[in-house]
């Protein structure tokens, strides 16, 4: 879906823009335009000391403007973390109030791997960075002829979203 590289490391990926629910909560509201945002504490999730969880809700403005459809949908994801040396974001985004929210999640992955330093030209060592990859998936719960159109929509928004991310991630 979208690779890109930010001047930060591992740790300072996960306390700049995961662990700071001010970033994650502007993004939405100012970025995003969502409403009624509500970000939960993390909390550990599993045996390993770095995995843990939280539940964001929002209502999302809809794309598309019929009569009898909301003018937001809710969403709701649930975040993993995994390890410093290598961050596994993992959210997986339920909806209500679009026509067949009830047919499908959509699991967006994040793979943050520090990048290696090296020294310029005059000795200096560079500032540490790291590559991010999103990845995109659909689990569909019940069959529907519209998978197609789903899939390919929520494509579509989720690259103009992960770009103004990557642009208000280098402002903040």
């Amino acid at each position: 879906l979208k690779s890109f590289e930010l001047s930060v490391d591992c740790e300072g990926f996960l306390h700049k823009f995961w662990f700071n629910i001010a970033f994650f909560e502007r993004f939405l509201i100012e970025k995003l335009m969502d409403v009624g945002v509500e970000i939960g504490e993390w909390k550990s999730s599993g045996d390993h000391p770095f995995n843990r969880q939280r539940t964001v809700r929002s209502l999302h403005p809809s794309k598309i403007s019929f009569p009898g459809l909301p003018s937001h949908a809710e969403v709701r994801s649930k975040d993993l973390q995994c390890n410093l040396e290598r961050v596994r974001v993992k959210e997986t985004n339920s909806f209500r109030g679009i026509p067949y929210s009830d047919y499908f999640h959509v699991i967006v992955e994040w793979d943050v791997k520090a990048r290696p330093l090296s020294s310029n030209n005059n000795g200096s060592r560079e500032k540490p960075k790291v590559a991010v990859t999103v990845s995109l998936d659909f689990k569909f719960l019940k069959s529907t002829w519209l998978q197609g159109t789903i899939e390919s929509n929520t494509k579509a928004e989720l690259m103009e979203v992960y770009e103004l991310w990557i642009n208000f991630a280098n402002e903040f």
